[in-house]
């Protein structure tokens, strides 16, 4: 049996007693499509007639990297939009998004874990929420994409993000002070007289947050 394309043959096996044939191709197809047909020569030398075609997809090639060009925090109560590379968020489950090979299937990812996967867009561009919460510090996330031949894309650029998404523990007001001089000066007592209008609360809080 011969393996052709066209008039170009690619190989050839001996039939097996059982009639069965199978043959991988000697030397590699070319990118592309490629429709391949048999024909078989008898010991007698009688040729039979060309078998059907078979059509092949070739495509051996990688995607180009993806890109992450954003991440995005959706809840209210905080900083809302967009989160910057290495930013803080109190979003546990931000949206990222950018651009990748059209169709492709593109993994996000920390380190080896797989956090998500969705499928490009035919016009390369592709968003995902996280489906799972991430743990409060800092991640950074990578993407991959694999495109319908099974070819895997390089590891795409970081999106780093700082999850803090714990409230704080309540404030403690632990004091007040009177500052106006010519009646009651210094601390107030809880529920205390005083003749000052604008007194001085002070307390403790966690460290860095803003107080209202």
């Amino acid at each position: 049996l011969q393996i052709r394309e066209g008039n170009t043959v690619l190989g050839s096996v001996k039939v097996g007693a059982d009639g069965k044939w199978s043959l991988e191709l000697p030397a590699a197809l070319a990118e592309g499509l490629h429709t391949l047909t048999t024909v078989t020569t008898d010991a007698a030398g009688n040729t039979s007639p060309v078998s059907n075609g078979w059509t092949v997809n070739v495509d051996t090639v990688a995607p180009n990297a993806p890109v992450i060009s954003g991440a995005e925090d959706n809840v209210a109560g905080g900083i809302v939009g967009a989160i910057a590379n290495g930013g803080l968020t109190n979003d546990n489950r931000p949206t990222f998004s950018g651009t990748a090979e059209a169709n492709s299937v593109l993994q996000i990812r920390e380190g080896n874990t797989v956090l998500g996967s969705v499928k490009v867009g035919a016009d390369g561009k592709w968003s995902l929420e996280l489906p799972a919460a991430l743990a409060d510090g800092v991640h950074t996330l990578t993407t991959v994409t694999t495109d319908a031949a099974g070819n895997t894309s390089p590891v795409s650029n970081g999106w780093a993000v700082n999850v803090d998404a714990t409230a704080p523990n309540a404030p403690v007001i632990s004091g007040a002070a009177d500052n106006v001089a010519g009646g009651i000066v210094g601390a107030i007592a809880n529920g205390g007289l005083t003749n000052d209008n604008r007194p001085t609360f002070s307390g403790t809080a966690e460290a860095n947050s803003v107080l209202q």
